[in-house]
């Protein structure tokens, strides 16, 4: 019996799971375990539209044990690899488990690096979880309630100030649920003067989403300006606290909200292997996947950079990652039947880039698309690439529901904190639990 071992249920580990159990549908020496942090998939490029609630938090994460029949899941933490003994120490409430593997498939991701900037973990909104979308939504919502009550101009005109550094994929389609939730949701503040909202976007680059071209990233930069959204490139922020940010050309915006989309870093666990890694700390891989010189390793996804047949490292996306893990499964299979294995060699179809307002832009086997066909080829990408028909059924749902019904302007209660910043006190969540809602506002957890 071969034992494999999966850590990580993002893309890379989720996908080499189901290419596995598909292969144990006509196998009988494969015993595969997943280990993961939660007990769900989180499809990531859907977050966004938490935010506005174009969809519903629920349906953006897939329960893992819905996606298996023969696979053993395990909601625990991976801290240590005895790569001698062929085992992984698994962590969870203070409890332990050794698992023994043959072959071990390191899906680990990356995770937010708001440590690499000063002062940025204690006053922003990370973008990661599914937890912060909420957050945000919730941070939203908060903001145009506490300023329909001050009397103060100026707090009101900061409350009402959302700023979102990051002008990649992740950032653009965050400002952009940003703008349309708040399109949708200004009819239930009349008092509210519209003008008075502010909507920053702040990008190091001379322009937004440099993955799509120079052309494509002007056209949504000329989109985002025309529904109000101000773009500061070429600029960095140099300082934040919980009522300012303060940009590189000495811009000061006054602010409760900002919204950090850029810095991650391999995990913890997966900068403590004595593996080949780059200078980030990304696991480096043969074409094959495979971790050379250590027999039955491999690494795929976020963490891992896999070479192309020019030596470059394959993106970190999506549609990667899927098509890795099919790779991965078919070569780790041949290698227990003692069959060659072959390279990692993967076209994308496409970048894809939803800019909100039923607006993107994409480029599709090299030829540039925008408008609303990009945003729907957008759409139709993720809607393929979101696992389970349950889930498919779900948002496709949610997404017919939203084009007819107006924008809910209500806060998603947590007991689990997810991020440190909200404008009242009534609900305080702050950083590691030191805050959680009052008993009188306490709601059951979504998630």
């Amino acid at each position: 019996m071969q034992r494999v071992v999966i850590v990580g249920g993002g893309f890379g580990g989720i996908y080499t799971a189901l290419a596995l159990e598909k292969a144990m549908r006509r196998r009988d020496d494969l015993e595969v375990t997943l280990i993961n942090r939660t007990n769900y998939f989180l499809y990531y490029p859907l977050m966004p539209e938490v935010i506005s609630s174009g969809v519903e938090p629920r349906h953006v994460v897939v329960p893992l044990r819905t996606l298996f029949k023969r696979i053993r899941v395990l909601e625990a933490e991976v801290r240590c690899l005895d790569e001698e003994r062929r085992e992984v120490l698994a962590y969870r409430d203070g409890m332990q488990e050794r698992l023994s593997f043959d072959h071990l498939v390191l899906a680990s991701g990356v995770e937010a690096n708001l440590a690499a900037f000063p002062g940025v973990s204690e006053v922003a909104f990370p973008f990661k979880a599914a937890e912060d979308a909420i957050a945000l939504h919730n941070q939203i919502v908060d903001s145009f309630e506490a300023a329909e009550f001050t009397e103060d101009p100026a707090e009101r005109r900061a409350l009402l100030t959302f700023v979102v550094v990051g002008g990649g994929s992740t950032g653009v389609e965050c400002m952009g649920e940003i703008e349309a939730y708040i399109e949708g949701i200004r009819r239930y503040y009349p008092r509210l003067d519209p003008r008075e909202v502010r909507l920053v976007l702040v990008e190091l680059a001379p322009r937004i989403l440099a993955e799509v071209g120079p052309e494509l990233g002007d056209y949504a930069a000329d989109r985002l300006r025309e529904r109000g959204i101000e773009l500061f490139l070429e600029n960095s922020v140099t300082s934040c606290s919980p009522t300012q940010v303060r940009l590189a050309n000495g811009t000061v915006i006054p602010t409760r909200t900002l919204v950090w989309t850029i810095g991650t870093t391999p995990t913890a666990f997966t900068k403590s292997l004595d593996l080949p890694k780059d200078a980030k700390g990304h696991l480096v891989t043969e074409p094959t996947l495979a971790l050379a010189g250590h027999p039955g390793l491999w690494a795929l996804g976020d963490a891992a950079r896999i070479p192309d047949p020019e030596g470059k490292p394959y993106p970190p996306t999506a549609q990667h990652a899927v098509r890795e893990a099919k790779r991965l499964a078919s070569n780790l299979l041949a290698s227990i039947d003692g069959k060659p294995l072959e390279p990692y060699v993967f076209h994308a179809y496409g970048t894809f880039v939803s800019i909100g307002a039923k607006q993107g832009v994409a480029v599709i086997r090299g030829r540039q698309v925008k408008g609303f066909l990009a945003w729907l080829a957008w759409r139709a990408v993720h809607f393929w690439l979101l696992p389970g028909i349950d889930r498919k059924m779900r948002v496709l749902v949610d997404w017919l529901f939203s084009r007819t019904h107006r924008k809910d302007v209500v806060q998603i209660g947590l007991r689990r904190p997810a991020t440190q910043l909200v404008v009242t006190p009534r609900i305080a969540f702050l950083r590691e639990g030191r805050a959680v809602p009052a008993a009188s506002d306490a709601e059951p957890p979504l998630i």
